[in-house]
């Protein structure tokens, strides 16, 4: 199995990035890719049972929530894979999952992700290849998820001192 691991730290709070990285409509859009929720989840709508279509230009992805444990944990495996042409991939998907700490300065994201692609010949050169295109693309998102929030936590500190400076 071929482990792809990313971390960064964004400065809110533990419940605030929790929850914004767990809405995988929010979190898991941007121009390059787009997710739907297609069933909720059992007890929280994004939690345990919830399943998800990403859908890149290179293929399309179901994924189903399989662990939900606010504000600290979440896990997700892939139902099914399809490429561009709409076949079945060889993607072999044993779990991704994110943990949440919270950090002197925010809250450390850690994007696990693990998987294998089977091929007769040179599996180890195309996971080492679909790793890296992996781990870029998950930096991406991580690090929108990061702008997207820290901006808007500068703009509520900025909204509250000119309230207050206007009394």
């Amino acid at each position: 199995m071929h482990h792809v691991h990313v971390t960064i730290v964004i400065q809110s709070d533990l419940q605030t990035v929790f929850q914004a990285v767990s809405d995988h409509e929010w979190f898991l859009n941007n121009s390059d890719l787009k997710c739907q929720l297609i069933q909720q989840g059992q007890v929280q709508m994004n939690g345990c049972g919830a399943i998800r279509e990403v859908k890149l230009s290179w293929a399309t992805f179901r994924e189903e929530m399989t662990v939900f444990q606010p504000p600290n944990h979440f896990e997700y495996r892939i139902r099914s894979f399809l490429n561009a042409r709409g076949e079945p991939g060889s993607l072999q998907h044993d779990r991704g999952w994110l943990d949440f700490t919270p950090e002197p300065t925010g809250t450390r994201i850690n994007w696990h992700y693990r998987f294998e692609i089977p091929m007769p010949i040179g599996q180890n050169i195309v996971e080492l290849l679909a790793g890296l295109r992996t781990k870029r693309a998950f930096w991406r998102l991580l690090r929108q998820a990061k702008d997207r929030l820290e901006r808007t936590q500068v703009e509520s500190i900025q909204s509250q001192v000119h309230q207050q400076s206007s009394r």
